[in-house]
């Protein structure tokens, strides 16, 4: 005697889709995209599913689709996926890069996959630690890249610091304090990199850094920033 197959199985009153039925919900509106994902949290094979599907679609021509891989790729910290958002970003940056996302206004493309990148990535990992170094390079990006980078790497974001307080002095604050706590043997090296801006932004930018270094008593190297900076 033949044994019944299961039924398929639901979710929220609705047939889970297969694998095959995916790219209609993708598609569609953005209240079966919120369903999927709300869907694939509970059940692990619909998100393997769509982590495939997901996977194709990060190196698709259409800009839509691409957002909506993304959007959900993101929801799910697919954490799979960041190696191959990297390579899709890597074959073809001007499909992120300045790119306006269709479903967060304001933001372009290559915002948000920086998003996805740093929030699913696993710390210390060589591929996405290179990658973000070279994303300094990119200047939409710059201020993202700079909080995501791990110590070790501070030191790479000395070319840009020039261009980027100059861009945004609001950050001279907040970056004077980031360089002497996180890497207080870079400070001298940072203050000359910062030491073309404007006296505004580099006595913002000391004060921070020099306040943080007295605290740990960095008298030394307190001094030398200031003359590097041209404080005094």
């Amino acid at each position: 005697m033949e044994r019944e197959s299961e039924p398929w199985p639901t979710f929220e009153g609705r047939l889970l889709p297969r694998p095959e039925g995916l790219r209609a919900l993708l598609d569609g509106a953005p209240a079966d995209r919120a369903w999927l994902v709300r869907a694939a949290v509970v059940h692990r094979d619909l998100a393997d599913s769509l982590g495939r599907t997901l996977a194709a679609d990060l190196d698709d021509p259409t800009v839509e689709v691409r957002a909506v891989a993304l959007q959900l790729a993101r929801a799910l910290s697919l954490r799979i996926l960041v190696p191959l958002t990297i390579d899709a970003w890597e074959m073809h940056p001007e499909r992120f890069i300045g790119v306006p996302d269709p479903l967060r206004p304001g933001e372009t493309l290559a915002r948000t996959a920086l998003a996805f990148i740093v929030d699913a990535r696993l710390r210390g990992e060589p591929r996405v630690e290179g990658f973000l170094r070279a994303a300094l390079g990119v200047a939409e990006l710059r201020v993202e890249v700079a909080y995501a980078i791990g110590p070790e790497d501070c030191g790479a974001l000395l070319p840009h610091l020039e261009t980027l307080l100059s861009d945004k002095p609001a950050l001279a604050g907040p970056l004077g304090t980031w360089f002497a706590l996180r890497r207080p043997d870079l400070c001298e090296a940072a203050c000359g990199a910062a030491s073309a801006l404007p006296l505004s932004t580099r006595r913002v930018f000391g004060e921070a850094l020099l306040r943080q270094l007295a605290r740990v008593h960095a008298v030394g190297r307190g001094v030398a920033c200031r003359r590097l900076l041209a404080l005094d």
